[in-house]
């Protein structure tokens, strides 16, 4: 089984963070036939968390949803339809992005994994 310099099995680093992630999620699988399928079928949600009602982002939540009721009493109808298409169109830009980071961050740690347990001469072929 390989270890880390500090002695600790490589494995059970990668397995502590998955736990983490899924009480995160509020997921109690009895049975997980796979962790991509489990990941595709959406029992695995790494984009969810659960905030405090005194954390940052619930504080900033409701200071947003305070200013557009302000924003949204000072508007008229024309200007409240191009508003709405304005964060409509935010929200799809969010969204990809959110995708590509995701995407990105699973291929990053997919390749260091298998960094760590080939070694960086067989990814990059130079220990041939």
């Amino acid at each position: 089984m390989p270890e880390s310099k500090c002695g600790v099995n490589i494995i059970t680093c990668a397995v502590i963070p998955f736990k983490a992630l899924l009480e995160n999620n509020n997921e109690r699988m009895v049975f997980m036939q796979s962790i991509l399928e489990e990941l595709y079928c959406g029992n695995i949600r790494p984009d969810s968390r659960i905030y405090g009602q005194d954390s940052p982002f619930v504080e900033a939540a409701r200071l947003k949803s305070k200013n557009l009721d302000k924003l949204m009493e000072k508007l008229d109808d024309s200007e409240k339809e191009l508003f709405e298409k304005y964060c409509d169109a935010q929200g799809e830009i969010e969204g990809i992005t959110r995708y590509d980071t995701f995407t990105y961050a699973l291929k990053f740690g997919m390749l260091l994994m298998t960094e760590v347990f080939m070694g960086k001469g067989e990814i990059t072929g130079e220990g041939r």
